[in-house]
């Protein structure tokens, strides 16, 4: 009897998504992103992602690897290609990664210090995967006692996040999450 074997060369495959974690505060929105990985078949050496023009300077990224430890990441080296006000970055991974992952950005957004009660528009710029379009966009805020928030686009549906918060939900890539924000008011301190 003779032992018979064929070996079959797997494509790598990648797949991502994005939640953006909002805390509002009075002149700025802090942005925490993980955009989550999972990679099968062979590890992933470098992520590339397109950061937004408008924070390409303060952007700082870290790594939470399958085991849950997490580091920060080496300035990401920037390349030429630039696509809708977004530049593309490269960031090594070492050791290179296979299974989940998640790359963490972290950035201040400045808005519109408004104390009126109007709803004034604050668009939060999203990060984007070069390695696979992200297969949806999440987000969640925390506003506190002084701000509302609500998001300025029908794409976005609620969902029930698994820590029982409200967490909205757009299928596939979006380069922005357009909110508006107003001050509550109930903010006035009663006696």
């Amino acid at each position: 009897a003779a032992f018979a074997a064929k070996a079959k060369v797997q494509q790598q495959s990648v797949h991502t998504e994005s939640l953006s974690e909002l805390l509002l505060e009075a002149r700025s929105v802090t942005v925490k992103q993980r955009l989550s990985y999972e990679v099968a078949f062979e590890p992933l050496t470098q992520v590339r992602l397109m950061v937004p023009r408008a924070i390409l300077d303060r952007v700082r990224f870290s790594l939470r690897d399958s085991s849950g430890q997490s580091k920060p990441l080496p300035p990401p080296v920037f390349t030429a290609l630039e696509i809708d006000q977004a530049r593309q970055c490269r960031l090594p991974l070492d050791p290179p990664q296979v299974g989940k992952f998640e790359i963490h950005a972290e950035f201040d957004q400045e808005r519109i210090s408004d104390m009126s009660d109007e709803p004034a528009p604050v668009i939060i710029p999203v990060l984007q995967s070069s390695d696979a379009e992200l297969s949806a966009t999440r987000v969640q805020w925390r506003t506190g006692e002084k701000w509302t928030a609500t998001l300025d686009d029908p794409a976005w549906k609620p969902e029930l996040g698994t820590d029982k918060t409200s967490v909205w939900k757009a299928n596939g890539a979006k380069n922005s999450i357009p909110m508006k924000v107003a001050s509550t008011s109930d903010s006035v301190l009663q006696d």
